[in-house]
């Protein structure tokens, strides 16, 4: 197959060739006949002044002395027949071939009383040659015929020019056009082919290619600018269908990895209490303490899968958050006062209301203090609530614990990602719980952001819309 650039090129310069031949054939075409006609004009009255000169001529000699005087004047050919077509006389030397003029057309048509007009080839000289013949008259009546003949040599002298002028120009014309094309088309067509091979780059799987293009054209930057955005959406897409992959991978590991913990313990315990009925009452501690891991994990799943539902939809009423706060207070202060931890209270204002879901709210403020409270071995955790700009609420949990090493941050937030997995397994840690605040948060239309250093502390500042749209009023 032809490339693009060589179909345009090569149609450019067929089109150039037209036009240039097309100028041809109407300039040699034109100037021809405007040649022709001024002087089918000239002898037109070449004709007529000849009458008048021959009109005065008293005899035969003088006649064709003046007739012949007035053809060398005017380098033509002068013939003068009588009514019945006969020579009367002629500056020509071949009277035989002047004879047989009277046959001709403008001569029958002089003398039907017109004038008479022909452009052939002269039998003398065989030579494009234009002849008027025009009608003399005496009383109104025809007396005789004027022929004056004119051999267009200069007319082919002048044709030959133009054809020679219109060629050399032609020819030149079309190697400037070959040019022009070649760098004009390459220009425009340079960047369709950088989108070509980029095209089959991608389809190579290769997303990260970009199209550069120093074209100056409108139409041909928004198509470059066009397909580096397609190209950017594709590759954003395809990681992201990656990391889709690799969190479906690890989802799958990490469910059988916690499943299998507490279910291998569960079995192997069982067995021992078969063998030993001695050991009962601590081998069913254990088996409780892991049944209790395993319906964590199952609860904590299914509440992710219901916030991770298309169809999930809040259910919204008037929440005053101090009071709520309070309550996760109550919940877990036995789990406080066991880890030694004093919780302080930063409360700006304690008739802070905002519209939310109230369960899945205490869910997350339940889940962050709890989070809090396992990773702090001493110290104190604070709670601060305020309002902020654009009719929001913030609200923080900071505490004085082990804190969380800068590579695990950007991961906090993945489902079983947990910093320290002994800790947390010993706690009856899912892995799940920053995972489910997150996605209270992004149901609340509000946004969550983290602060931590190893070994001095955690920091979650939550901010949510005062008015909420986003659920059923309840």
């Amino acid at each position: 197959m032809k490339s693009l650039f060589v179909r345009f090129f090569s149609g450019f310069i067929i089109i150039v060739f037209l036009l240039i031949a097309s100028i041809f054939f109407i300039s040699v075409k034109t100037v021809r006949e405007s040649y022709i006609e001024s002087f089918k004009n000239n002898l037109s009255l070449t004709a007529k002044s000849s009458i008048f000169a021959i009109e005065h001529c008293s005899s035969a000699d003088e006649l064709k002395s003046k007739v012949k005087e007035l053809a060398t004047a005017s380098d033509t050919t002068i013939t003068l027949y009588s009514t019945d077509g006969k020579v009367i006389t002629t500056s020509s030397d071949d009277l035989e071939s002047m004879a047989k003029g009277a046959d001709k057309k403008e001569v029958r048509a002089a003398l039907n009383g017109k004038e008479g007009y022909a452009l052939r080839n002269s039998l003398t000289v065989q030579k494009e040659t234009i002849y008027i013949a025009l009608p003399v008259k005496e009383n109104d009546k025809i007396k005789y015929v004027i022929r004056v003949q004119y051999r267009l040599k200069e007319l082919e002298n002048l044709i030959e020019g133009i054809k020679k002028n219109i060629v050399r120009t032609g020819f030149i014309s079309i190697i400037i056009s070959m040019f022009i094309a070649f760098f004009f088309f390459r220009k425009i067509l340079d960047p369709i082919s950088e989108i070509t091979k980029a095209a089959q780059q991608i389809s190579d799987g290769d997303f990260s290619v970009k199209v550069k293009s120093k074209n100056n054209s409108e139409e041909i930057e928004k198509l470059v600018s066009t397909f580096n955005l397609m190209t950017e959406k594709i590759n954003l897409l395809f990681i992201e269908i990656s990391m889709q992959q690799k969190i479906k991978k690890d989802f799958v590991a990490n469910v059988s990895h916690e499943l299998k913990t507490p279910l291998t313990a569960i079995k192997g315990f069982s067995e021992m209490m078969i063998e030993d009925e001695t050991l009962s009452k601590r081998y069913l501690d254990i088996i409780r303490r892991n049944t209790d891991r395993l319906i964590n994990i199952v609860n904590d799943l299914l509440m992710l899968s219901s916030l991770e539902d298309e169809n999930a939809s809040l259910y919204i009423e008037e929440i005053n958050l101090a009071d709520m706060l309070e309550n996760t207070h109550m919940v877990l202060r036995h789990k406080l006062e066991k880890s030694g931890l004093s919780l302080i209270k930063e409360f700006e204002s304690h008739s802070i209301v905002i519209e939310g879901d109230r369960y899945r709210l205490e869910q997350l403020t339940i889940n962050l203090l709890d989070n809090a409270i396992k990773y702090t071995e001493k110290g104190s955790i604070t709670i601060k609530l305020k309002k902020t700009e654009n009719n929001r609420v913030e609200l923080a949990i900071k505490d004085t614990g082990i804190g969380i090493p800068e590579k695990d941050i950007p991961r906090i937030f993945e489902r079983f990602y947990v910093v320290d997995k002994s800790r947390s397994r010993k706690s009856g840690g899912t892995g799940l719980g920053l995972s489910i605040i997150k996605h209270i948060v992004a149901l609340h239309k509000g946004t969550i952001s983290i602060k931590s250093k190893e070994g001095d502390g955690t920091e979650f500042k939550v901010t949510l819309p005062v008015i909420n749209k986003s659920g059923l009023k309840t």
